[in-house]
């Protein structure tokens, strides 16, 4: 839960994140230094880190994932997903795009179309649009009618 609650955070900073890493086991050594395998993965994301500060203006360079773990999400390489019971359908916890769930060979693939990768959360077209759905109420939302009114009977509530 870690690196998508990470994610959250800087999403809506406008931080572009290129490469992830947990390091399961911290509790087993006393410090990192003494697990060489840890210490090689942190100077590949360090390489990872200047070579997207390097891309300067080029944004599809500077952005672009670096990461090993490319996760099941073409966009935050996250694999946290809301399964719609029912549906050959989830969601992606991180970013807010609908994919399409299909098993094939017996292995599970999710399918996310470029439309969809397009309004991503991580994407400022997708920033955008979520940001009116708080201002404004899901786009699908139905509005009730006399809500003022609906309201007034639990107004008086905590006085």
């Amino acid at each position: 839960m870690t690196i998508p609650v990470m994610y959250e955070c800087m999403m809506s900073t406008g931080v572009d994140v290129i490469d992830t890493h947990v390091y399961y086991g911290a509790m087993n050594v006393q410090h990192v230094l003494g697990v060489p395998e840890q210490m090689e993965r942190m100077d590949r994301m360090a390489q990872n880190i200047i070579d997207a500060l390097a891309a300067g203006d080029n944004d599809e360079e500077r952005t672009k994932w670096r990461g090993e773990d490319d996760g099941a999400c073409p966009v935050c390489h996250q694999s946290m997903f809301k399964v719609h019971q029912g549906a050959a359908r989830v969601e992606c916890a991180i970013c807010g795009i609908d994919g399409e769930v299909k098993v094939e060979d017996g292995k599970i693939r999710y399918i996310f179309s470029e439309k969809e990768q397009a309004r991503s959360r991580m994407k400022y077209a997708g920033k955008l649009e979520h940001r009116n759905e708080i201002a404004n109420g899901a786009m699908t939302q139905k509005k009730v009618e006399g809500l003022a009114e609906l309201k007034k009977p639990y107004l008086h509530i905590g006085e």
